[in-house]
């Protein structure tokens, strides 16, 4: 999930790499206690576009034991730094 630039996240793109870092920051934002509207502000994503990835990332969750680790990478390292 890390080695995309900010600037990939943080727009319209959709390739699978990118799709899946931003299911993991919304999941992971989500958590944190952001809203989906924060987090689709944050992304540049439309809100409806946010509320369907957060929905994607949460079926994939008990599957994707990758989509699992890297929430939990990305909320351990947002309470590091915190």
């Amino acid at each position: 999930m890390s080695g995309i630039p900010k600037e990939d996240i943080c727009g319209r793109g959709k390739r699978s790499g990118l799709v899946d870092a931003k299911e993991v920051l919304i999941l992971s934002g989500h958590r944190l206690g952001a809203s989906l509207a924060e987090m689709s502000d944050l992304l540049g994503i439309n809100a409806s576009t946010a509320s369907r990835r957060y929905v994607a990332a949460k079926r994939r969750l008990a599957d994707d034991e990758r989509i699992s680790e890297a929430v939990a990478n990305v909320i351990r390292q947002y309470e590091h730094k915190a």
